[in-house]
């Protein structure tokens, strides 16, 4: 049970970029990079105190360096997509990840598809729909159909990573992986200043947001999830996903003051309900 707690929490912390990309204009690249790299620092600071070896075999080298550049280009291709088209087109392509993951744990883990997940994987989509299918509109003209693709291009990237994460954690520390992502992402954002990507006209604010989103985001979430996803499948943990959604509306309602409409309230009950079968289903197996 407690994995499944974990998990959430993860996505409960991460839920809240929506609301501080709503506040801060910042290159999305920069953004990424610089917050992962102060959750790299904090990470470093815990292995060195709780006296962690760091030692891995050449084999692994391989899938983190992967499993970097998927979460590089799951974060950049959906804060681009939250530029180039609606919120609601951005949010929905994304959270097809689920489906990916279920997919991609099939094929690469060998995992046997539960009929649960089906179930709810369809609850939590039919609820999405419910959700977004309010005040929705494509407009062909202009970079919506852009935006929903690198949505979904997110929504691969975060469905191979899940599954890739969980094949490595079961023969490396999670703590281990999370140092080398944080030390091969320092390594692409040194590449990012050979090419002048503008990193630092950020204002005193910013760099306060950057710090507190690197050590909240980049540091505390990944241990939680990391953490649950040693012990739980990939599918329950894709799915358990969704959470991120319904966190996502409460905070638009408490700091956005954005009132949900009827049917965004019964998205959001579904949502809750597939992740309510999906715990009560690993917490009796």
């Amino acid at each position: 049970m407690k994995n499944f707690i974990y998990i959430i929490l993860s996505f409960i912390i991460w839920s809240t970029y929506s609301i501080i990309l709503n506040k801060i204009n910042i290159n999305p690249i920069a953004f990424t990079m610089l917050t992962t790299f102060i959750g790299f620092i904090s990470i470093s600071a815990y292995i060195f105190l709780k006296k962690i070896n760091i030692k891995i075999e050449r084999k692994f080298l391989l899938p983190i360096i992967i499993l970097t550049f998927l979460f590089l280009c799951n974060a950049i291709t959906f804060f681009y997509s939250y530029q180039l088209t609606t919120v609601s087109n951005a949010i929905f392509s994304h959270y097809l990840a689920p489906i990916f993951v279920s997919i991609f744990s099939i094929i690469i883990l060998k995992e046997k598809i539960e009929k649960i997940t089906i179930i709810a994987l369809f609850i939590a989509i039919f609820g999405m729909f419910f959700i977004f299918s309010t005040n929705n509109k494509i407009n062909f003209h202009n970079n919506d159909i852009n935006g929903i693709i690198l949505g979904i291009i997110s929504a691969l990237c975060y469905g191979l990573s899940v599954v890739i994460a969980k094949s490595v954690i079961k023969r490396l520390d999670f703590l281990v992986l999370m140092f080398y992502q944080g030390l091969f992402t320092s390594f692409f954002l040194i590449i990012g200043l050979l090419f002048r990507i503008n990193f630092f006209q950020i204002n005193k604010n910013m760099l306060y947001i950057i710090i507190i989103v690197g050590i909240t985001h980049s540091f505390i979430a990944p241990i939680l999830y990391l953490k649950g996803l040693e012990k739980i499948k990939a599918q329950f943990a894709g799915l358990l996903g969704y959470t991120e959604v319904v966190c996502s509306i409460l905070l638009g309602i408490f700091f956005l003051k954005e009132l949900p409409s009827f049917l965004t309230l019964i998205g959001g009950f579904l949502i809750v309900c597939s992740g309510g079968m999906v715990i009560l289903y690993g917490k009796n197996n």
